[in-house]
């Protein structure tokens, strides 16, 4: 089930599922092919390859894959869904 979530055609413009399973987050976060933050803060740079937050104390990185090839031999291209001066809630 999950896995053939994954391998479904990639959309040019992915949108969210008319009727969901529930699933959809944990299998994400189990394939690793999504970038989750760690703490809440305040997005300070958001780009197509990396996403700066600031924390309390300092300002993390999360680098994007753009490009990449996975094991299947497909490409793995991340982009951020967060915009400059948004807030981060866990």
């Amino acid at each position: 089930g999950s896995n053939m979530q994954r391998q479904a055609t990639p959309l040019l413009f992915p949108q969210k599922p008319i009727v969901g399973t529930g699933f959809e987050y944990q299998i994400a976060s189990n394939s690793q092919q999504v970038c989750v933050a760690k703490k809440r803060g305040l997005v300070c740079q958001a780009n197509s390859c990396i996403v700066k937050i600031r924390e309390k104390s300092k300002i993390r990185h999360y680098q994007l894959q753009k490009y990449v090839r996975s094991n299947q031999e497909t490409c793995i291209n991340q982009r951020p869904i967060v915009r400059e001066g948004q807030k981060i809630k866990i």
